[in-house]
Protein backbone atom coordinates (compact mmCIF):
# COMPACT_ATOMS: atom_id res chain seq x y z
CA UNK A 1 0.00 0.00 0.00
CA UNK A 2 1.01 3.58 -0.57
CA UNK A 3 0.91 6.03 2.31
CA UNK A 4 -0.39 9.33 0.94
CA UNK A 5 -0.95 11.00 4.29
CA UNK A 6 2.04 13.32 3.79
CA UNK A 7 0.93 14.51 0.30
CA UNK A 8 -0.74 17.91 0.26
CA UNK A 9 -4.16 17.64 -1.33
CA UNK A 10 -4.74 20.06 -4.14
CA UNK A 11 -7.74 20.34 -6.35
CA UNK A 12 -7.59 22.21 -9.61
CA UNK A 13 -10.86 22.88 -11.36
CA UNK A 14 -10.27 21.49 -14.85
CA UNK A 15 -13.08 23.61 -16.16
CA UNK A 16 -10.87 26.65 -15.69
CA UNK A 17 -8.04 25.28 -17.88
CA UNK A 18 -7.69 26.65 -21.38
CA UNK A 19 -9.19 24.53 -24.10
CA UNK A 20 -11.78 22.98 -21.82
CA UNK A 21 -15.23 23.32 -23.42
CA UNK A 22 -17.62 25.75 -21.78
CA UNK A 23 -20.33 24.07 -19.74
CA UNK A 24 -23.54 23.55 -21.62
CA UNK A 25 -26.58 25.48 -20.40
CA UNK A 26 -28.86 23.60 -18.03
CA UNK A 27 -31.50 21.52 -19.73
CA UNK A 28 -34.91 23.10 -19.65
CA UNK A 29 -37.82 20.71 -19.76
CA UNK A 30 -40.11 21.51 -22.64
CA UNK A 31 -43.69 22.13 -21.70
CA UNK A 32 -46.08 19.39 -22.70
CA UNK A 33 -48.20 20.18 -25.70
CA UNK A 34 -51.87 20.57 -24.84
CA UNK A 35 -54.10 17.62 -25.65
CA UNK A 36 -57.69 18.14 -26.63
CA UNK A 37 -60.13 16.12 -24.55
CA UNK A 38 -63.78 16.77 -25.27
CA UNK A 39 -64.13 20.48 -25.81
CA UNK A 40 -61.38 21.59 -23.40
CA UNK A 41 -57.65 21.69 -23.83
CA UNK A 42 -55.67 19.92 -21.12
CA UNK A 43 -51.97 19.52 -20.42
CA UNK A 44 -50.55 15.99 -20.49
CA UNK A 45 -51.54 15.70 -16.84
CA UNK A 46 -54.63 14.71 -18.74
CA UNK A 47 -57.37 14.87 -16.19
CA UNK A 48 -56.35 18.10 -14.43
CA UNK A 49 -59.08 20.24 -16.01
CA UNK A 50 -61.57 17.47 -16.70
CA UNK A 51 -62.03 15.87 -13.31
CA UNK A 52 -63.53 17.63 -10.31
CA UNK A 53 -62.04 17.03 -6.87
CA UNK A 54 -63.25 13.81 -5.18
CA UNK A 55 -66.59 14.17 -3.43
CA UNK A 56 -67.56 17.33 -5.28
CA UNK A 57 -70.91 16.91 -7.09
CA UNK A 58 -70.81 17.25 -10.87
CA UNK A 59 -73.91 17.79 -12.95
CA UNK A 60 -73.85 16.06 -16.32
CA UNK A 61 -76.44 17.53 -18.69
CA UNK A 62 -79.00 15.21 -20.25
CA UNK A 63 -78.60 14.00 -23.82
CA UNK A 64 -80.47 16.27 -26.19
CA UNK A 65 -83.85 14.85 -27.14
CA UNK A 66 -83.27 15.37 -30.85
CA UNK A 67 -80.32 12.94 -30.70
CA UNK A 68 -82.10 10.60 -28.37
CA UNK A 69 -85.27 10.21 -30.43
CA UNK A 70 -84.55 11.20 -34.02
CA UNK A 71 -80.75 11.18 -34.26
CA UNK A 72 -78.55 8.50 -35.76
CA UNK A 73 -76.36 6.30 -33.55
CA UNK A 74 -73.38 8.45 -34.56
CA UNK A 75 -75.11 11.67 -33.45
CA UNK A 76 -76.29 10.00 -30.24
CA UNK A 77 -72.77 8.78 -29.45
CA UNK A 78 -71.22 12.13 -30.32
CA UNK A 79 -73.56 13.88 -27.87
CA UNK A 80 -72.97 11.15 -25.27
CA UNK A 81 -69.20 11.55 -25.63
CA UNK A 82 -69.51 15.32 -25.30
CA UNK A 83 -71.58 15.00 -22.10
CA UNK A 84 -69.19 12.43 -20.60
CA UNK A 85 -66.11 14.33 -21.87
CA UNK A 86 -65.00 11.06 -23.45
CA UNK A 87 -62.65 11.29 -26.41
CA UNK A 88 -63.22 7.73 -27.68
CA UNK A 89 -66.45 8.21 -29.62
CA UNK A 90 -65.80 5.06 -31.67
CA UNK A 91 -65.78 3.01 -28.45
CA UNK A 92 -69.16 4.45 -27.45
CA UNK A 93 -70.49 3.66 -30.93
CA UNK A 94 -69.37 0.05 -30.53
CA UNK A 95 -71.08 -0.18 -27.14
CA UNK A 96 -74.32 1.26 -28.56
CA UNK A 97 -74.14 -1.20 -31.46
CA UNK A 98 -73.62 -4.12 -29.06
CA UNK A 99 -75.91 -3.13 -26.16
CA UNK A 100 -78.48 -0.84 -27.76
CA UNK A 101 -79.37 2.77 -27.02
CA UNK A 102 -81.80 2.00 -24.20
CA UNK A 103 -79.24 0.14 -22.10
CA UNK A 104 -76.49 2.69 -22.79
CA UNK A 105 -78.92 5.47 -21.82
CA UNK A 106 -79.77 3.61 -18.59
CA UNK A 107 -76.06 3.48 -17.65
CA UNK A 108 -75.62 7.12 -18.68
CA UNK A 109 -78.38 8.04 -16.21
CA UNK A 110 -76.65 5.97 -13.49
CA UNK A 111 -73.45 7.85 -14.31
CA UNK A 112 -75.29 11.15 -13.85
CA UNK A 113 -76.46 9.97 -10.40
CA UNK A 114 -72.98 8.81 -9.34
CA UNK A 115 -71.35 12.04 -10.51
CA UNK A 116 -74.03 14.13 -8.75
CA UNK A 117 -73.27 12.27 -5.51
CA UNK A 118 -69.50 12.87 -5.67
CA UNK A 119 -68.14 10.48 -8.30
CA UNK A 120 -65.85 7.44 -8.05
CA UNK A 121 -62.12 7.18 -7.41
CA UNK A 122 -59.79 5.17 -9.61
CA UNK A 123 -58.61 1.81 -8.28
CA UNK A 124 -55.59 3.14 -6.34
CA UNK A 125 -57.54 6.14 -5.01
CA UNK A 126 -55.10 8.67 -6.50
CA UNK A 127 -57.76 10.71 -8.29
CA UNK A 128 -61.39 10.80 -9.25
CA UNK A 129 -62.56 8.94 -12.35
CA UNK A 130 -63.60 10.92 -15.37
CA UNK A 131 -67.31 10.86 -16.19
CA UNK A 132 -66.52 8.52 -19.08
CA UNK A 133 -64.54 6.34 -16.68
CA UNK A 134 -67.49 6.18 -14.28
CA UNK A 135 -69.76 5.18 -17.17
CA UNK A 136 -67.41 2.37 -18.26
CA UNK A 137 -66.85 1.20 -14.68
CA UNK A 138 -70.61 0.95 -14.12
CA UNK A 139 -70.92 -1.11 -17.30
CA UNK A 140 -68.05 -3.42 -16.33
CA UNK A 141 -69.20 -3.95 -12.75
CA UNK A 142 -72.95 -4.21 -13.30
CA UNK A 143 -74.87 -6.96 -11.54
CA UNK A 144 -76.57 -7.86 -14.83
CA UNK A 145 -74.45 -10.86 -15.84
CA UNK A 146 -75.31 -10.81 -19.56
CA UNK A 147 -74.47 -7.12 -19.85
CA UNK A 148 -71.20 -7.61 -17.97
CA UNK A 149 -70.26 -10.54 -20.23
CA UNK A 150 -71.13 -8.56 -23.38
CA UNK A 151 -69.07 -5.59 -22.18
CA UNK A 152 -66.12 -7.84 -21.29
CA UNK A 153 -66.31 -9.46 -24.75
CA UNK A 154 -66.49 -6.02 -26.36
CA UNK A 155 -63.31 -4.85 -24.62
CA UNK A 156 -61.42 -8.08 -25.34
CA UNK A 157 -62.37 -7.78 -29.03
CA UNK A 158 -61.46 -4.10 -29.05
CA UNK A 159 -58.06 -4.82 -27.50
CA UNK A 160 -57.37 -7.52 -30.09
CA UNK A 161 -58.34 -5.14 -32.89
CA UNK A 162 -56.12 -2.39 -31.43
CA UNK A 163 -53.18 -4.82 -31.25
CA UNK A 164 -53.84 -5.98 -34.83
CA UNK A 165 -53.90 -2.38 -36.07
CA UNK A 166 -50.73 -1.56 -34.13
CA UNK A 167 -48.96 -4.58 -35.67
CA UNK A 168 -50.13 -3.52 -39.13
CA UNK A 169 -48.81 0.05 -38.56
CA UNK A 170 -45.46 -1.31 -37.39
CA UNK A 171 -45.22 -3.65 -40.40
CA UNK A 172 -46.08 -0.78 -42.77
CA UNK A 173 -43.44 1.45 -41.15
CA UNK A 174 -40.81 -1.31 -41.46
CA UNK A 175 -41.68 -1.82 -45.13
CA UNK A 176 -41.48 1.93 -45.76
CA UNK A 177 -38.05 2.08 -44.07
CA UNK A 178 -36.88 -0.92 -46.08
CA UNK A 179 -37.87 0.78 -49.36
CA UNK A 180 -36.27 4.06 -48.27
CA UNK A 181 -33.01 2.30 -47.37
CA UNK A 182 -32.99 0.45 -50.70
CA UNK A 183 -33.40 3.76 -52.57
CA UNK A 184 -30.65 5.41 -50.50
CA UNK A 185 -28.34 2.44 -51.14
CA UNK A 186 -28.94 2.64 -54.91
CA UNK A 187 -28.27 6.39 -54.88
CA UNK A 188 -25.07 5.87 -52.87
CA UNK A 189 -23.82 3.16 -55.26
CA UNK A 190 -24.71 5.34 -58.26
CA UNK A 191 -22.82 8.29 -56.73
CA UNK A 192 -19.82 6.03 -56.01
CA UNK A 193 -19.69 4.92 -59.70
CA UNK A 194 -19.68 8.53 -60.87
Amino acid sequence: TIDASHVVFSCIDVRLKTGFPAPSPPLVKKKDKPRVVGSSSVIEERFKNVVAPPGEPVEIPDIEERYLVDGSDEEFCQDLAEKLKEEKVDMLQGLVKMLGRELVLKFFQKTQEVEASGGLLIMNGARRRTSGGVFLQLLRKTEERTVREDVDKFFVDRQREDERLKSARIAAAKEKNKKRLAIELKEMLRAKKD
